[in-house]
């Protein structure tokens, strides 16, 4: 009777919610290898009668999982008080795009040069063959300055080479050997206006004594006068 009585409380316990569900099935394995053959559940049924997860533990399962995906998303929702959010240029110098340094902007830029170089080159080799053949001719007058027709002419298809490149691609043929590209400081995208003010007007003012280029190489933030006069910074793409 005692025993038959142990047996009825020993299985109470085990089928109690509160204890794990590992240890009631552990419980539950046990209690059918006791049992005479003819009466033991078969393995194949075992299995499906398996205790199922009470609602407290999955409710306790849901709970943890959504604490670990809370944790692990803190440190991505921050939250700035109104009017401290961080300048859209910081995102420039947050280490994803680094700001490209003076020497591989030179490097660049003699790459540029060589091939506007070489453009102008075929171009004014039959301008000489026209100035030898007619001589003193008015078109090759000085038209401003000291400088005549052609001259002009050579400095169009040079600006116009880094202003055309620059402003479709954000790159010259150099920028793009070097893996380097121009943006705008804010991250919106290069205008028109901006681009033909950075070739021209700054990289004219850059050209006195050239500390407009050595800035470059000074500043912290790698920015030259041309870059700081239209509002863009020179960075790497891949870095």
């Amino acid at each position: 009777m005692n025993q038959v009585s142990n047996n009825s409380m020993g299985e109470n316990r085990m089928n109690d919610p509160a204890m794990p569900r590992q240890v009631r099935n552990m419980g539950q394995s046990e209690r059918n290898h006791s049992m005479p053959p003819e009466q033991q559940i078969p393995p194949n049924m075992q299995q499906a009668q398996r205790i199922q997860p009470t609602q407290n533990e999955q409710s306790f399962g849901r709970g943890q999982n959504m604490q670990s995906f809370q944790g692990k998303n803190q440190t991505q929702n921050i939250q700035y008080p109104q009017g401290t959010q961080p300048n859209p240029a910081a995102k420039l110098y947050s280490g994803e795009k680094s700001p490209a340094g003076f020497w591989i902007r030179l490097a660049a830029y003699l790459i540029d040069s060589m091939l506007t170089t070489l453009i102008i080159g075929m171009i004014n080799v039959p301008i000489w063959i026209l100035k030898l053949g007619m001589g003193d001719s008015f078109i090759f007058h000085n038209l401003l300055f000291h400088f005549d027709i052609f001259d002009i002419l050579n400095y169009l298809i040079v600006t116009g080479y880094f202003i055309v490149m620059t402003y479709t691609t954000g790159r010259t043929v150099g920028k793009m050997l070097m893996k380097i590209r121009v943006q705008s400081i804010d991250g919106k995208e290069l205008t028109l206006w901006q681009v033909t003010f950075r070739e021209m007007i700054g990289k004219y003012l850059s050209h006195v004594f050239y500390i407009g280029y050595l800035m470059v190489g000074l500043a912290e933030n790698k920015r030259g006068l041309h870059d700081c006069l239209a509002d863009t910074q020179v960075i790497y793409e891949v870095k």
